[in-house]
């Protein structure tokens, strides 16, 4: 279970999240939601280390970060998909997707190809793995960016406005993905002001501000 244990964090003196609690556990599906600047991507970026905290804990397992502190152990364990994907635009599908665990030496590039072919298969867009990502659509892209935040097996997957760039459809076939996603002992955290969203997927709602 990830438990965020009232975490706080300020920019230039201004509060953005004053003590903030809440859980993910396994199989789970949340919502983080809120008005605009109610701290919601703060939170991912403290999550995934991007920010340090001012004050509180985020605990995975046995792992945990506090106020000033890093833990890359935990940072391999939680995994992010960017609102705008991210992905590098000199590099195929295949080469986003098996970089960052061939860069940290956590498998061989075969395993890593092997592996990121299988993901691509599962998310349909094998075909694209040798596609740059200028070429692919908004659903593709964001497929893409699913199969690379999984390549280190993250435990908790948190997604930045996922639908925020998507069609009806494409947005359904989101939501489709991550439930197949929270069945393998995944947690899952969505900033979104989607409410339709939400409820597709039945998820538990945290709201902040």
């Amino acid at each position: 279970m990830l438990r965020v244990e009232k975490i706080c964090k300020s920019f230039n003196g201004v509060s953005v999240l004053n003590e903030v609690s809440f859980t993910v556990d396994m199989h789970e599906i949340v919502c983080l939601m809120g008005k605009s600047g109610a701290g919601k991507t703060t939170i991912l970026r403290c999550l995934n280390q991007l920010e340090s905290l001012d004050d509180g804990e985020i605990i995975l397992d046995d792992l945990k970060i506090t106020a000033g502190s890093k833990n890359v152990e935990l940072q391999k364990k939680i995994g992010l998909v960017f609102q705008s994907w991210n992905l590098f635009p000199h590099m195929t599908v295949l080469e986003n997707c098996i970089n960052a665990p061939v860069y940290h030496k956590l498998m061989s590039k075969d395993e890593a190809i092997s592996k990121a072919e299988k993901m691509l298969d599962e998310m349909g867009i094998l075909d694209k793995k040798n596609k740059y990502p200028a070429t692919l659509s908004g659903g593709q892209k964001q497929r893409v960016a699913i199969v690379r935040a999984c390549m280190l097996e993250p435990k908790i997957l948190c997604f930045d406005e996922p639908t925020s760039a998507l069609d009806p459809e494409s947005t359904k076939q989101v939501a489709r993905l991550i439930e197949k996603l929270a069945s393998r002992e995944i947690g899952i955290l969505i900033v979104t002001h989607d409410e339709s969203l939400a409820k597709e997927l039945d998820a538990r709602v945290v709201r902040l501000g």
